[in-house]
């Protein structure tokens, strides 16, 4: 199947996040043939740019000392976000296939010229509504709060300034590479930064995440609608709404039916391995690292004693809680569709059908009996569980810090 063929109610669940990849240089569709191509000068120029920034972050944690602590509690986050972010960048660009074949799996998948009163329409659409809503709202506010995180430091800089300060500030700590002693190299220095991490944060690190929700949601939404199907699949009357004589001898029209949705059921499931084996490494990431980052930034929010550096700290703690919390809700929608499926076996008209379709209903029971999840690297699996426990240990880890931090 083709980008241009896939329904549009499902590609516009994706577009956005594939527009931010395409501006660096990344292409699931429509690639052009060829190495000198305009998307890989764009993602050679965007890598260039981005890793020595990077490199000279990581650096700074050699200057990790205790004389220095609140440098130091600084420089941890920020240096797990940018590890994440050439994490994602790897997948993306050596996964790039794989990526897009799940995308037209789905696709293929994906209901196709349903009527606006159907029941399964009808289902789409509040299901659609229901994940697009949280979303749109996540990604409005990432932006905002990146604006505000790389803004708010210029902004208390000209203030300085103004008043004849020295005294310069900025988003991230600039390596010890060279001295910043005027207004001049303090602007370079800033810029250098801007670019640097905006394209990253606004193309790499938030649409990456944000796709793994959505294509996570996709396929929870196609398990809920395979649900519908299979409460349906055995039909006690015939077109003409005329009882069917004998279906418990022989169904040949319910065998059908189910043996199809057993393939579709199987096509999903491996779909949604397919989730945790491609994005797997993400997941274990921030699974592990999520309640150290939320910590962090609480911490800064909690001793900053301006209120610009506090409302952009708790924005930023804000914004990986919703992180965390999306990841961990899209993974439990796919735990509880791929579970219920069974349910909606059993609440078919089983009981009226041969014993074919009674042994295929007793194998789609059993199968959804273990249901998908969004794994860790197989450590764990993301449900709405494992953020209570990762929001727990941000709480221990933060009462623990600040303790510390006042007893020195």
């Amino acid at each position: 199947m083709l980008y241009s063929n896939l329904p549009q109610d499902y590609k516009k669940t994706f577009s956005r996040y594939i527009y931010l990849f395409k501006f660096i240089g990344i292409q699931f569709f429509d690639e052009p043939n060829g190495v000198f191509t305009k998307a890989n000068l764009k993602l050679t120029v965007f890598v260039i740019t981005f890793l020595p920034f990077v490199i000279g972050q990581f650096s700074l944690i050699s200057k990790i000392r205790i004389e220095n602590f609140l440098e130091s509690v600084r420089v941890v986050p920020v240096d797990i976000m940018f590890f994440l972010d050439l994490v994602k960048l790897s997948i993306l660009i050596i996964r790039r296939s794989d990526i897009r074949d799940m995308f037209l799996e789905i696709g293929e998948l994906w209901p196709k010229g349903l009527k606006s009163d159907e029941e399964k329409s009808v289902i789409l659409k509040a299901w659609l509504k229901r994940i697009r809503i949280p979303l749109d709202f996540f990604f409005f506010f990432a932006i905002a709060n990146l604006c505000l995180f790389e803004v708010i430091p210029f902004i208390m800089s000209c203030f300085n300034i103004s008043h004849g300060m020295d005294v310069y500030v900025f988003p991230f700590k600039p390596p010890n590479v060279w001295n910043i002693n005027s207004t001049f190299v303090f602007l370079i220095t800033y810029l250098w930064e801007i670019s640097c991490t905006v394209p990253c944060q606004m193309c790499v690190y938030l649409p990456f995440d944000l796709l793994i929700v959505t294509m996570t949601s996709n396929v929870s939404a196609l398990l809920r609608l395979l649900q519908i199907d299979l409460k349906n699949a055995i039909k006690l009357r015939d077109s003409n709404m005329l009882l069917k004589n004998n279906i418990h001898k022989s169904d040949s029209d319910g065998y059908q039916e189910v043996k199809t949705i057993i393939e579709t059921h199987q096509k999903l499931l491996r779909i949604a391995d397919q989730l945790s084996n491609i994005f797997g490494i993400v997941i274990f990431i921030h699974a592990m690292f999520a309640a150290l980052e939320i910590c962090f930034f609480g911490f800064l929010t909690v001793i900053c004693v301006g209120p610009a550096e506090t409302i952009a700290n708790f924005l930023t703690v804000l914004s990986a809680v919703f992180t965390i919390f999306l990841l961990s809700l899209s993974g439990q929608l796919l735990c509880d569709t791929s579970s219920e499926v069974a349910d909606a076996a059993y609440q078919s008209y089983w009981y009226e059908s041969d014993v074919k379709v009674k042994k295929l209903i007793l194998f789609i029971i059993i199968r959804a009996q273990r249901p998908s999840y969004l794994s860790a690297l197989g450590f764990s699996e993301l449900t709405l569980r494992s953020f209570s426990k990762i929001m727990s240990s941000s709480w221990t880890y933060l009462s623990l810090l600040l303790q510390v931090y006042e007893e020195t």
